[in-house]
């Protein structure tokens, strides 16, 4: 399931790259297909490391781990780390901690065109935060929250609301969840992601 959000979130940048590449370059030469293949060592790239995450026989990804991106130049996997999560060598260890520190040596270490980034939030946070809100999409509340999604690039879960109003933050936060992982945007039905 993870795996399929993660390479759908993948997919997803490309194609919205795609777009703006096609709306800026008016040569015969561009096209999906070539964005595609400019990108694919990155894409695999990035599927390797979350083969590597996820084949520690762990069922969720590690606390440390935020997500992992394309850059905008396309030449880069940008691996966001959670800056308050990052494993370290201690002196007693456990068999659990010292796994996952050398899971988090590998993966910094794993190509010379990963970049990392230093982020709040895990991925697991950020998307048990977005599954909890599921639950509201077809209630009351629905009549003023249009959408919810994790943007890992900006490492938050995006509410949208019909109308991005104080009122309708405030609203939310008491009615439904307030927490600082949460970014409002005006987001309609005309203009949902």
């Amino acid at each position: 399931m993870r795996e399929k959000v993660l390479i759908g979130s993948i997919i997803t940048i490309l194609i919205a790259l795609c777009g703006l590449f096609s709306i800026f370059n008016t040569s015969d030469d561009f096209s999906c297909d070539y964005c595609y293949k400019r990108n694919e060592k990155i894409m695999n790239l990035s599927n390797n490391i979350y083969m590597l995450l996820t084949d520690s026989g762990k069922k969720e990804l590690p606390d440390f781990y935020g997500g992992d991106y394309i850059s905008n130049d396309g030449n880069h996997l940008v691996i966001q780390i959670v800056k308050d999560k990052i494993p370290s060598k201690k002196v007693n260890m456990s068999k659990q901690e010292r796994e996952e520190e050398n899971l988090y040596q590998k993966i910094i270490k794993y190509d010379k065109v990963i970049i990392l980034e230093f982020v709040e939030y895990s991925y697991v946070e950020l998307n048990t935060i977005n599954d909890y809100l599921k639950k509201f999409q077809k209630d009351e509340y629905a009549k003023y929250m249009t959408t919810h999604y994790v943007d890992i690039k900006i490492n938050r879960v995006v509410v949208g609301l019909k109308e991005n109003t104080k009122e309708n933050q405030e609203r939310f936060k008491q009615e439904i969840m307030e927490s600082s992982a949460i970014e409002f945007k005006t987001i309609n039905h005309e203009n949902a992601v």
